[in-house]
């Protein structure tokens, strides 16, 4: 805000405004824009354009409120500038919500400052400020800060509530009497709440399991409202609200919060209570004491009404009630329940007592003790040793250890015998528990029960179970008692043997092995009845063993349930009941899955007196048309009717049942197969009605049909692929495949037919086989085009055709033709392309038989398998008698060798080499054969290419033979992945070996001579020039200056040949590198011609160009021409000079550009007259164009420029050397 406030007064002064600032401006993150005194934009930086939306382009010369005005036009109402002008003020800054181009809007903070020239205001500098963020922000703070004062308030009142609810623990543990704090605590929840009235009620359920509540506390209810029949009050107002078709039933029904604003039109309002007031609205709370609803609190007539945010301002208020509700009913319960263990502990026959672990001394024994042990309940207190005392000297031992094993965490639960004072025994069962607090045993509490009648029962009863036992054992039959625990008391000693012991096990684990009791069981049925049940089930533990188990319940003497269950095996009752199902069902599967006619004639009257409705169906004939055994036979097929009614008559003569299979005909005129199943009921010895089923079978029929096709057909291919595998030709195979078809019988063909193929290279059929057709049928159709006759349209459309007379389509005909039809089938190779067309006659004016067709695809499609399997074979006999041909026919010799190395075939040439028949050398050693030694070589190349399953290739030298090979070997055979066979192919290069050691003999000759050459040529070289130097030392004695000069130039242009023939040399005549040829030639011609090195800087650039031997001698020249004309006339007054070569390339064409620094040619040059100058440049001219056919040109370019362009004789492709 310090840079702004600072800009701001930067443009507030009386200085002309400068636009060299706006760089400043473009920079800047605020909008900068500028408007003149009419509030026009006259600047805009980048950041005031992005604000906007505005393009800066599309803003100048804009009124500023048209870009940057806002939606109410409040900019132009209270315009900044006019305020600062009023107001004089220097800077004036305002908040807007401007209207973007895009239909948006922002707040921004506007700061606006007029601009004054000689004092007088012009126009305004406008900072613009993008505050839409921090609008938002501050909304959001705004936003934040309220819901923390909702939260604040919550908390408060959150607060004021649990305080309310610990003031109210506190009164629950202080109160004596608990009905008094209910009351509070309803008290309480209608201050919270506003409520008129309301209870607070737990729930009960009366002798018939009906549900009702038992209120605690309840206000504004009259007392006179009613509490039902029950004479039980529990404590609380003793109010029982037991009317619950309302909504305070609906609270404990449902166990949710009921909300009832409208109670009177609430669909769940029911009846209330006799003089229960009416209610405007009711809130039902459920008290849940964990999971279990143990209560309700109902409130009524809260003026504003009931919503959820109260309910969940009150839970915590409805949890702790819930918690109090439970601790109240626990301590009723706890009273009651010590109340009634008082008065049993005094009232039963049984000793209930409690001791101290630890010091043993009785703290409680009831009055049976005196009775049982008959002694007084004092000398117990006094003595604590009187109870061990007066056991049974046999069982005292083990009743003592079992009473000190509590201490382990058993149960002690013992029968023993204890020794009465009158000298008389009794039989005790006790059963005790050791009380624990901390971990620590500190009471042992327990019952003691006189058994002794029990005792003598039991003896009784050995007796009976012994008589009982032997008669269950021969009859087969199971005995258990169970008692209410399901717990098994008795089992009888054969199911003991079966199962093991059953003492402790319940029955459902000792008898199903599992680990809860059926639902449908005996014993839980007869829980809940009481009465006898039958019912039947299965044992796993016998391979689920079907038997009837009877359920009787019983009290026995000492008043306990128990439950005997008489088990008896049903297991062949159930095999045949089973057996009587199995029939059933196939029978009735068997009239529900077949269409079939139920019917009985009268033979007396031969009328019939019952048919099914099923013959509608079948036969289209009703029941009422079926008058006799006429009509019936009437409808048998004529084919048919004869031998199905003798058969009929001559079985129901004799009065047997019989069966019969015949077609009959529908009202529509339909056939279908009936099977007739026929018995006869005889009365006094004589057949009197005859009963049946019409059973619908044609679908049996025709699958029986097509199976017989389906069997014919498959026998029909087996022959035919049988004859694809004979030795016969393709032509004679395919004429016996035809006489086969045309004479089965079952495919009701005519015995003619013709076999097509396709001419492979024109649309034409051929005919190579035909049965019965006429000599002139097969004149005219040897050869049929495509599209022609019936043949030919089915090889051009690829479909079947088919017709049953002579029609148009028959355009090849012949005297005598008489009526018939057509069947041509096209086949096709296994690519699907046409192989040929298959024409079958078949009987005039005949339907068109589609199972027949089918047969006939299938057949083409065998014959297609045998034309191209006869086509292969035909192939491969030409391959094998060609490579067989060939293979002794090549002049290279081969051999092919297995993985043993053993010869398995060689040709004619390496037969005729080894000097025997090919046959002679299969299966001898290979290393034998060519190398005449008793194992493979060390480099042996058959050896490397099974080893690595490539090919190979070595020469050979076999000194035995006086022969050199080459030897090549490959694998052709792989089985496993491992080479098995390879082809060796060898071919004797003793020629070439001596033809290589004569040129090698020759190429050192050569040699031998061009060294001499080039040594003589050089020196001749050097000769001349030493004669040149001579002559040069004569003329310079006698002045002849233009004389020196001639002989330099001379001496110059051999020196270039030198360089060339001794680089062409030294690179056996190979071509050069152009760059490193003129590097060599210039420098020897500066060192020539200018006799200082040091004045001339060369300047060569990289190449990889190389020129031929021609090519180097006449660039040599050149090169030593324009380096000597540079040298005599570019140094001319300078101290220095620059000679620069570059080198190009473009396709076939070579370019050279030799430029220097000097005053350039002179315009002599230019125009092409270089006789003028002299024969240096001249014989440049003839060189380029004559000798290279090139071209050149000349040109001054900051000092002379030589242009040469010539046709490449070179390998440029080499990459090598070069600067």
């Amino acid at each position: 805000m310090e840079n702004m406030a600072r800009l701001m007064k930067t443009f507030s002064s009386n200085q002309p405004y400068d636009f060299d600032h706006a760089v400043i401006f473009n920079s800047m993150a605020e909008g900068i824009y500028v408007h003149d005194q009419e509030m026009t934009i006259t600047y805009l930086n980048p950041a005031a354009a992005d604000i906007s939306g505005w393009k800066i382009e599309e803003a100048l010369g804009r009124k500023c409120y048209q870009v940057f005005g806002d939606k109410d036009n409040v900019c132009q109402a209270l315009c900044p500038f006019q305020r600062a002008l009023a107001t004089g003020q220097s800077v004036v800054s305002v908040m807007r919500r401007i209207q973007c181009l895009n239909g948006g809007f922002k707040d921004v903070q506007v700061m606006i400052s007029p601009y004054l020239k000689n004092n007088i205001p012009v126009g305004a500098i406008v900072l613009i400020r993008d505050v839409s963020e921090n609008a938002k922000t501050l909304a959001a703070y705004q936003q934040e800060i309220a819901e923390r004062k909702q939260i604040e308030n919550a908390l408060s009142r959150r607060n004021d509530i649990l305080s309310a609810i610990s003031a109210l623990q506190n009164e629950f543990l202080l109160e004596e009497d608990s009905s008094a704090f209910f009351g509070k605590l309803i008290n309480f929840f209608l201050d919270l709440t506003a409520s008129r009235y309301g209870f607070i009620a737990e729930i009960g359920y009366s002798p018939e399991e009906d549900l009702f509540l038992e209120c605690l506390a309840f206000t504004g209810l009259p007392s006179e409202t009613h509490i039902g029949d029950s004479p039980h009050r529990r404590g609380g107002s003793g109010l029982r609200l037991t009317s619950l078709d309302n909504v305070l039933g609906d609270v404990v029904r449902s166990g949710k919060i009921v909300i009832a604003n409208d109670p009177q039109r609430d669909l769940r309002g029911g009846k209330l209570p006799p003089g229960h007031p009416a209610l405007a609205s009711f809130l039902g709370l459920p008290l849940y004491a964990g999971k279990d609803l143990v209560g309700m609190i109902g409130l009524a007539n809260r003026p504003q009404g009931y919503d959820q945010t109260l309910v969940d301002e009150i839970k915590p208020v409805v949890g702790a009630a819930a918690n109090l509700a439970k601790a109240y009913c626990a301590e009723r319960d706890r009273r009651e329940r010590n109340q009634l263990i008082s008065v049993m502990a005094d009232t039963i026959d049984d000793v209930f007592w409690v001791i101290d672990w630890q010091t043993k001394q009785t703290r409680f024994a009831s009055k049976s003790f005196e009775t049982i042990w008959g002694q007084p309940r004092a000398l117990l207190y006094q003595q604590p040793n009187t109870w061990a005392s007066a056991i049974h000297p046999d069982d005292r031992l083990r009743v003592v250890a079992a009473m000190a094993r509590m201490e382990d965490g058993f149960i002690f639960d013992e029968q023993y015998r204890i020794l009465r004072p009158d000298g008389d025994t009794r039989w005790i069962r006790e059963h005790a528990v050791l009380i624990r607090t901390d971990m620590e045993p500190v009471q042992a509490a327990g019952v003691a029960q006189d058994i002794t009648k029990w005792r003598l029962m039991e003896l009784d009863n050995a007796k009976l179970r012994q008589r009982l036992e032997f008669i269950l054992g021969i009859t087969n039959t199971r005995l258990t008692i169970i008692d209410e625990n399901f717990v098994l008391r008795y089992v009888d000693p054969a199911s003991v043997q079966k199962h093991g012991p059953y003492e402790g096990r319940p029955c459902f684990d000792y008898v199903k092995c599992q680990d809860f009791p059926c639902d449908d069981g005996g014993v839980t049925c007869c829980l809940k009845t009481k009465i006898p049940m039958v019912r039947e089930s299965v044992i796993p533990q016998e391979n689920y063993r079907p038997v009837q188990i009877s359920t009787i319940p019983f009290i026995d003497e000492a008043g306990e349930q128990l439950f005997a269950q008489v088990t008896v095996d049903i297991s062949q009752l159930k095999r045949a009941e089973q057996a009587l199902r199995d029939s059933e069902r196939l029978y009735r599967e068997l009239v529900e899955t077949t269409s079939a006619i139920p019917w009985e004639l009268d033979i007396e009257t031969r009328r019939f007196t019952y048919v099914g409705p099923q013959a509608t169906d079948i036969l289209g004939y009703p029941p009422e048309e079926w008058t006799d055994f006429t009509f019936c036979s009437s409808l048998v097929v004529p084919e048919d009717r004869e031998v199905a009614v003798a058969l009929c008559l001559e079985a129901t003569t004799r009065g047997e049942d019989h069966r019969l299979d015949y077609r009959m005909q529908t009202r529509e005129g339909r056939v279908v197969w009936i099977h007739n199943m026929v018995s006869v009921i005889k009365e006094d010895g004589r057949p009197r009605w005859l009963r049946g089923f019409f059973f619908d079978i044609t679908p049996l029929k025709e699958a029986e049909l097509a199976l017989g096709r389906h069997a014919n057909t498959q026998e029909l291919h087996n022959r035919l692929l049988e004859l694809s595998f004979s030795t016969l030709t393709l032509t004679e195979t395919l004429s016996q495949c035809l006489a086969l078809i045309t004479t089965i019988p079952w495919l009701h063909v005519q015995p003619k037919g013709v076999i097509f193929l396709k001419d492979p290279k024109q649309d034409v059929l051929v005919l190579k086989a035909q049965v019965g057709l006429p000599d002139d049928v097969i004149s005219a159709c040897g050869r049929v085009e495509f599209a022609a006759c019936l043949c030919g349209q089915a090889a051009q459309t690829e479909t079947v055709i088919w017709v049953n007379e002579i029609d148009g389509r028959h355009t090849i005909r012949y005297a005598g033709m008489k009526p018939h039809g057509h069947f041509c089938v096209p086949f096709f190779s296994s690519q699907h392309k046409l192989l040929g067309v298959f024409t079958l006659y078949i009987e005039p004016q005949a339907d068109r038989d589609k199972s027949l067709e089918d047969t006939l695809i299938m057949l083409a499609k065998v014959l297609a398998l045998i034309i191209e399997r006869k086509l292969i074979e035909e192939e491969i006999v030409k391959a094998r008698d060609e490579w067989a041909s060939t293979f002794d026919a090549v002049s290279d010799m081969i051999m092919i060798i297995d993985s043993d190395y053993r010869v398995i075939k060689v040709n004619r040439a390496m037969a005729d080499r080894l000097g025997g028949a090919p046959d002679t050398f299969q299966g001898e050693f290979c290393y034998r054969l060519l190398h005449n030694t008793e194992s493979e070589l060390a480099s042996c190349p058959h050896a490397q290419t099974l080893n690595d399953g490539q090919s190979h290739t070595c020469e050979i030298r076999e000194e035995w033979l006086d022969c050199d090979f080459s030897c090549s070997v490959a694998p052709i055979e792989i089985s496993d992945g491992r080479v098995t066979r390879t082809v060796h192919v060898l071919n004797d290069i003793s020629e070439r070996i001596a033809h290589e050691r004569q040129l090698r003999q020759h190429a050192d000759t050569q040699a031998e001579l061009l060294r001499e050459v080039n040594h003589r040529v050089k020196n001749n070289l050097t000769a001349i020039l030493s004669i040149i130097h001579k002559e040069e030392d004569r003329a310079t004695s006698e002045n002849r200056d233009y004389d020196i000069s001639r002989l330099s130039e001379i001496e110059s242009r051999i020196e270039g040949l030198l360089i060339v023939h001794s680089m062409l040399s030294a690179s056996m005549w190979q071509p050069l590198f152009l760059n490193a040829l003129c590097r060599e030639v210039a420098q020897r011609t500066i060192q020539v011609v200018s006799g200082n090195a040091e004045q001339i800087t060369l300047l060569i650039s990289p190449s990889i160009v190389r020129v031929t031997s021609d090519q180097a001698h006449y660039l040599a020249l050149v090169i030593n021409e324009l380096t000597t004309n540079t040298i005599k006339y570019a140094i001319q007054g300078q101290s220095c000079c620059q000679i620069g070569i570059t080198i190009t390339q473009d396709g076939d064409r070579i370019g050279l550009t030799y430029q220097d620094d000097g005053p350039g040619f002179p315009e002599v040059v230019l125009s092409g007259n270089l006789h003028a100058i002299g024969i240096g440049l001249d014989l440049v001219t003839g060189i380029v164009n004559k000798s290279l056919r090139g071209e050149l040109t000349f040109s001054n370019e900051s000092g002379g420029v030589v242009r040469i362009t010539f046709g490449e004789k070179t390998e440029s492709s080499i990459q090598a050397g070069g600067e």
